[in-house]
């Protein structure tokens, strides 16, 4: 661990080391300053120092238990599963997998939903800087994964 201690990203809103961030960052204070890998991805903080984005980024592996399904809907099975690498590590996330027969529309389907994802984000950002209300509201970002034992493809939300 680093000498200047910790501190969350105002961009993720992971709790990081000095080492993720860059001096520059670091300097700005606590609820402004960036980590590294926010900086390089352009993901930023809103005005208040808080990103309305809720991501896994910085996750690297997940266990997901496909033995039960947690929801469903009328094209995707969704199982619940536990961070195993990686800054979530031990909290949960979902896995929301294409039934058999719709896994063909697996790529078409995961863009529209990661452009619909980022249309959300940006009016719930607005929304967020308008104080409409005196609670921050966030929206979970999810990542399309692949399942290394099937190849099938899942959006992994926090």
């Amino acid at each position: 661990m680093s000498s200047w201690g910790c501190r969350v990203c105002s961009a993720c809103g992971y709790d990081l080391d000095s080492d993720y961030y860059s001096r520059n960052q670091w300097s700005k204070g606590v609820g402004y300053s960036r980590c590294r890998t926010c900086v390089q991805e352009g993901i930023q903080s809103d005005e208040d120092g808080f990103s309305t984005a809720r991501t896994n980024k910085a996750t690297t592996r997940c266990t997901i238990d496909k033995s039960c399904v947690f929801a469903y809907g009328s094209f995707r099975h969704v199982y619940s599963g536990t961070y195993t690498g990686g800054d979530r590590t031990g909290q949960m996330c979902v896995a929301k997998y294409f039934h058999d027969e719709f896994e063909h529309l697996e790529d078409e389907y995961f863009e529209r939903d990661m452009n619909a994802v980022q249309k959300t984000l940006k009016i719930v950002t607005q929304w967020n800087q308008n104080d409409f209300i005196s609670k921050i509201i966030r929206v979970n970002v999810p990542q399309v994964w692949q399942d290394s034992r099937s190849g099938s493809k899942f959006l992994l939300e926090p």
